[in-house]
């Protein structure tokens, strides 16, 4: 998309006082609300860890080791991927800052391309820490299917009864609609992210104005 070389004079609705670009509304629009949804998800990730990890369970010692005894176990079968989790973290984190980075740059006539690469560029991390995400979820749960034959079948039963314990302890955090309405929230923003991509075509023509 270029911009027009002549400045035209003239004041603006906008009420801006150095020269700025124009897009159409709706791509001013879709940005802002992409970054309000990636936010939105983050906050449910937040609250549903902050309630899981300060949900408290009354237990005897005995069903206390037995539960540590698995939930040791599970962190040794899964250590060997924890790097794809904190890879899938890390991205997560770069989606965020290159989302904040298109609205920063949203009418910046110096930053123009940097607005339309931190658009591309969100929407490739994401879908690149997804990936990882999946990759990660499969092979631990591959992993995972070890455990009935490292830990004694008693214990692992008390271990399940004592994780379902927790399950209802969460309420609604405990049930699979968090992470729906995380998912959710963030393939809806990034989607707005790469509609107003595919659209630049038909945005109105930056205006480059000074007042």
């Amino acid at each position: 998309m270029s911009v027009p070389s002549a400045i035209i004079s003239q004041q603006c609705s906008c009420k801006r006082t150095t020269p700025h670009l124009h897009y159409s509304s709706n791509h001013d629009f879709f940005v802002k609300f992409g970054l309000v949804l990636l936010l939105s998800a983050e906050a449910v990730d937040f609250v549903q860890g902050f309630v899981k990890g300060s949900t408290t369970l009354y237990l005897s010692n005995a069903v206390i080791d037995q539960y540590e005894t698995v939930t040791s176990e599970i962190a040794q079968l899964i250590k060997p991927y924890e790097y794809l989790n904190w890879l899938a973290i890390a991205l997560e984190l770069i989606t965020l800052i290159l989302a904040v980075l298109a609205i920063a740059s949203l009418h910046s006539i110096k930053d123009k391309n940097t607005h339309g690469a931190a658009i591309v560029g969100a929407v490739a991390t994401f879908m690149i820490g997804m990936i990882t995400k999946l990759f990660y979820i499969s092979a631990t749960n591959a992993a995972l299917t070890r455990l009935p034959s490292m830990v004694d079948p008693d214990v692992l039963t008390t271990a399940r009864q004592v994780e379902e314990e927790f399950q209802r302890k969460y309420g609604f955090w405990g049930t699979p609609a968090p992470n729906a309405v995380y998912i959710l929230c963030f393939l809806a923003g990034l989607g707005l992210f790469i509609y107003v991509k595919a659209s630049e075509s038909i945005l109105e023509s930056a205006c480059l104005v000074a007042v």
